[in-house]
């Protein structure tokens, strides 16, 4: 069984070493900006903020949305200030695709598509403060960039696509194969599938709802999905079974 390698303890690892590396930085940059507070108030009030997000990243490595926050500030803050800067609309990208890795684009993805793109052209409108000529420049600029990295997104989610197509008649989850899973765990994940709450799942099992909570953790962990979400974005429509026996046939 292949696992979902972005939630997996190695990328985990290097996620939790990453934001380490961050906030050590982040730390230092805001200490030397101390300085001078005057004149850098924007950006200390900015990695003020950001800061206790990257915490909670090293904390919860599996929880990408952080990075989203993280990345979206910074974009926000370098397209008012440098309008020229190509770095702005990276940034906004890494927001987006860890908001797809997470699953966020799953439902609604029209619409919040367009969401995306309202922000992107209010961003750059914003900009018409520097000039006219400015303005232009900075617009012309942008779009390329983002017409570039949404091609990449484009052309990757394709494929992923195109590989999960091609695996269709596999989508089988086999909980017997990975040690430590029992029938059990299959009948709970059909459960979430099902979108039934932990609570309804600790009545019916006559358990609590902490226990379930911890029986989970571990399942996500095993799977290396990190959590709920993690699951629900790669097994969403994937069949749950133990060996031979289906948790779906269980709930019919």
């Amino acid at each position: 069984m292949r696992k979902h390698r972005i939630y997996s303890p190695e990328l985990l690892k290097l996620y939790r070493i990453s934001g380490i590396v961050a906030f050590l930085l982040l730390s230092i940059s805001t200490g030397v900006k101390f300085l001078a507070p005057a004149e850098n108030l924007v950006e200390i009030v900015t990695n003020l903020i950001i800061l206790p997000f990257v915490l909670l990243f090293i904390i919860f490595p599996h929880r990408l949305e952080f990075v989203s926050v993280i990345s979206s500030i910074f974009s926000i803050l370098i397209i008012f200030s440098e309008p020229s800067s190509p770095m702005g609309i990276m940034m906004l990208a890494v927001c987006l695709t860890s908001l797809y890795v997470r699953g966020y684009f799953t439902r609604y993805r029209r619409i919040k598509n367009c969401i995306a793109i309202l922000v992107f052209l209010l961003l750059q409108c914003s900009q018409i403060r520097f000039g006219f000529d400015i303005f232009i420049n900075s617009i012309v600029i942008n779009l390329g960039y983002a017409f570039a990295c949404t091609l990449i997104l484009f052309f990757t989610s394709k494929y992923v696509s195109n590989l999960e197509q091609q695996n269709a008649e596999v989508r089988k989850l086999d909980l017997q194969e990975f040690e430590g899973l029992k029938r059990r765990d299959a009948e709970w994940l059909f459960m979430i599938q099902k979108k039934i709450k932990y609570e309804s799942i600790a009545i019916e099992e006559k358990m609590t709802v902490g226990a379930v909570k911890n029986r989970l953790r571990i399942i996500y962990s095993t799977l290396d999905v990190g959590d709920k979400q993690g699951f629900l974005n790669r097994y969403a429509d994937w069949e749950i079974c133990y060996g031979d026996i289906f948790s779906s046939k269980k709930s019919n």
